[in-house]
């Protein structure tokens, strides 16, 4: 089947709180496209499929988490781990549900879905 067909919600740790990445603008969510590979790679993937934002797909168990981390920004996404890559702690109001980041990882071979 097609990988990209099952996003799942991004979670990180801060430090403080679980929960939810959120791309707050159309800058911020271009480059989270190599923060969807570092973050896949992490994860034990090779490589991104999907980095998408929910949207007004949102699911409820979006709602049972905080916000942990806004505009992160891993480059390319040549990093090893997202602790090496530049992200901010969201302050109260700057995200939304529908902003938050939703990926789907493949193990295979790179896809063209995968070009950003």
């Amino acid at each position: 089947g097609n990988p990209g067909a099952n996003p799942g919600l991004l979670i990180a740790d801060n430090g403080r709180v679980r929960g939810t990445v959120c791309a707050v603008s159309d800058d911020d969510f271009a480059i989270g496209k190599g923060s969807g590979i570092t973050m896949c790679r992490e994860a034990g993937y090779n490589y991104v499929w999907q980095w998408s934002r929910a949207g007004n797909n949102t699911w409820p168990i979006q709602h049972t988490f905080p916000f942990a981390l806004s505009h992160m920004d891993c480059g390319r996404g040549g990093q090893s781990s997202f602790q090496s890559c530049e992200y901010y702690q969201p302050l109260p109001g700057d995200c939304t549900h529908a902003d938050d980041i939703l990926l789907s990882c493949e193990v295979g071979p790179r896809c063209p879905a995968d070009h950003f």
